[in-house]
């Protein structure tokens, strides 16, 4: 336990001094629209790929297989999330997580909403 607590506060101690260790703020998914997110940008991208095409029946097919494998949820409106990365300039994509889950998941830019720091 003692060892534990040790590697617990080194971990911290990094965190703090490299300048990772700043909190994301809790954020609330939009109240517009409900989103689905994928654990796996490339299952993101995929589905994507359907919506633009409008094969929307193959595209829901997908996402409720995800969901059956535990890769792919759907977030409601106004959940709390902690937006995880961002990703890129071009891309629009976001990463956020449910609290208390260690799961995160890619879905829209935009779907969350944070408050300003």
């Amino acid at each position: 336990m003692k060892t534990s607590l040790g590697i617990l506060a080194a971990i911290t101690l990094f965190l703090l001094i490299s300048g990772t260790g700043m909190a994301s703020p809790l954020c609330h998914m939009s109240s517009e629209a409900r989103y689905v997110g994928f654990i796996n940008q490339d299952d993101f991208d995929k589905f994507k790929q359907f919506v633009e095409d409008e094969d929307f029946d193959t595209g829901d097919r997908f996402f409720m297989e995800l969901i059956m494998l535990g890769k792919a949820t759907r977030f409601e409106k106004g959940e709390s999330v902690y937006v995880e990365d961002f990703g890129g300039f071009l891309i629009g994509d976001m990463q956020i997580r449910r609290p208390g889950e260690m799961e995160s998941y890619w879905t829209y830019h935009g779907a969350a909403e944070c408050p300003q720091q």
